[in-house]
């Protein structure tokens, strides 16, 4: 005989309300539930909770990965503080940059609501998306004989409408919470005054580098210098 769920087990959403909404109210919880009721023996909220926390452990460190790299990169380009581009020298990553994107992650997560917290994370997503595509309209514009890897077909079409989605769902968020856009405007402001009031000034003193990538020059145990002779190439 298959298992069923016990009818006691079960939690209907009151008369006045649809599934949905029901489900829309429990928020998180309301898979956990489903799980719970759907698995033999109501294992599904254990295994779903584990599976979440183990997901969640992997999102997070790459996103300290990527925003660590990002920060890295905007201090090798002083864009940030140097203290940002300074490489371990043992470990040969940047440390400092990976301290301070742990640090501000731990701050927001503990002292923020975590819906305007996921909410702004999403509004400077699809701004980010937003001038992707518009940076693709300009360079097809100022660089029409440029030999690109891949176009885009139906062009203008794609990135008008991507432009336009992105509109729509990053001011459909406001909707959800006005104090993720407060939020997202406040920060790009604050990096807009912090660039162009100081960092700017630095960036155009400074004379560009030839070499890039610092941290891979260097290896604890031994280099290899190839040279090739430009006869040899031909």
């Amino acid at each position: 005989m298959p298992w069923a769920p016990s009818p006691l087990a079960r939690s209907c959403p009151p008369d006045a309300l649809a599934g949905f909404e029901y489900l829309g109210q429990q928020k998180e919880l309301a898979i956990v539930q489903v799980a719970q009721q759907t698995f033999p023996f109501g294992v599904g909220a254990i295994v779903l909770l584990f599976s979440g926390l183990v997901s969640t452990m992997s999102a997070l460190n790459a996103t300290t990965f990527s925003s660590s790299r990002v920060s890295f990169a905007m201090g090798r380009d002083h864009n940030l503080p140097a203290l940002f581009a300074r490489i371990h020298p043992v470990r040969r990553t940047p440390h400092w940059a990976i301290i301070f994107s742990g640090a501000l992650m731990i701050v927001m997560a503990w002292a923020l609501p975590i819906d305007d917290v996921a909410a702004a994370t999403d509004i400077m997503f699809l701004l980010l998306f937003l001038q992707v595509n518009v940076a693709v309209m300009t360079l097809r514009r100022k660089m029409p004989d440029l030999v690109r890897g891949f176009v885009i077909p139906w062009f203008p079409a794609i990135p008008l409408m991507a432009i336009m989605c992105n509109t729509l769902l990053s001011l459909y968020l406001f909707t959800f919470s006005a104090t993720a856009w407060y939020t997202a405007v406040g920060w790009m402001l604050v990096g807009l005054l912090a660039y162009y009031a100081h960092f700017s000034k630095i960036e155009a003193m400074e004379k560009p580098k030839e070499i890039l990538m610092e941290e891979a020059l260097v290896s604890r145990d031994y280099s290899v210098l190839v040279v090739r002779s430009i006869s040899n190439l031909r």
